[in-house]
């Protein structure tokens, strides 16, 4: 169902990653560099620990896709995380969307295994359970 443009559906967990927000909170430069660096650590860590458990194909794999002239069956997608997500939503129906400074994961509820690993994963930036996108 969509409502003004957000997505809302109780067969999904919904989660919002706030990997940016925070570093914006601070003007000492430095600062901002670690808590972005941190961010962006954990969240690549997380990607790659979510694509090598769930997806067909585990990360190395799909870094041939960028780093050689093989190319995805969809050419607007490129780099292997992006390829990976595409992978995933085919595969299992795991969906992230991008919005602000957010990223949202729309979870199938179904997907037990899945769920728990969204929700046991320890990050130091803000996740959240939303209802919307």
């Amino acid at each position: 169902m969509i409502t003004h443009g957000r997505v809302f559906d109780k067969k999904y967990v919904v989660l919002r990653h706030d990997v940016y927000a925070k570093q914006y909170k601070t003007k000492d430069k430095e600062k901002k560099r670690l808590i972005q660096n941190r961010n962006y650590g954990e969240n690549f860590e997380f990607l790659i620990a979510l694509l090598n458990k769930f997806c067909s194909k585990n990360f190395d794999g799909l870094s041939v896709y960028f780093d050689s002239r093989i190319k995805y069956k969809k050419s607007y997608i490129f780099g292997p995380y992006d390829i990976g997500m595409d992978m995933l939503e085919e595969e299992l129906g795991l969906r992230r969307e991008s919005n602000w400074d957010y990223y949202y994961y729309k979870i199938p509820i179904e997907n037990k295994e899945l769920v728990d690993f969204f929700l046991n994963w320890k990050f130091s930036f803000d996740v959240k359970r939303v209802q919307t996108i």
